[in-house]
């Protein structure tokens, strides 16, 4: 966005590209097809106002039910249907998907870096000029992460 692109263009010019799991993903982020049947495809999305969902759903599921293979399938079936929801609501509207569980893992790296110590939590505890209180999710699992 720096330069004030508004647009991005995919255009696979490798067969790995033309793979269809990644056009799976490409389409469920909103990107629409422009070029006629043949041929190599062309996508473009509108990256102007993304549509951004942040993935949580199994941070409300009690234990053991949240690791359960079966409802874990269920929550990612349900979250690829919201994702085609949006981008039909919002067509050629940039989706974007966040994992809130990634988004903690970043966070907790990142304010270690700030303060100076180590992210994962050792025998003597060593804390850095800012600080941060664990909350949600992250709060109630035991042993928690770190206080920073």
């Amino acid at each position: 966005m720096a330069r004030d692109y508004t647009y991005v263009v995919y255009h696979p010019c490798h067969e790995a590209g033309l793979a269809e799991t990644l056009l799976r993903t490409v389409t469920k982020q909103g990107f629409r097809k422009l070029s006629p049947g043949g041929g190599r495809p062309i996508y473009a999305v509108d990256m102007r106002s993304p549509v951004i969902i942040f993935k949580n759903t199994d941070t409300l599921i009690k234990h053991p039910l949240n690791k359960h293979p079966a409802v874990l399938a269920a929550l990612e079936q349900a979250h690829d249907r919201l994702l085609r929801i949006l981008t039909e609501i919002y067509p050629s509207e940039l989706v974007l998907s966040y994992s809130s569980e990634i988004m903690y893992h970043k966070m907790i790296h990142l304010i270690a870096r700030l303060n100076h110590v180590a992210p994962a939590p050792y025998a003597v505890k060593s804390y850095g000029k800012y600080m941060a209180v664990p909350f949600g999710k992250k709060s109630s699992r035991a042993p928690p992460y770190r206080t920073l």
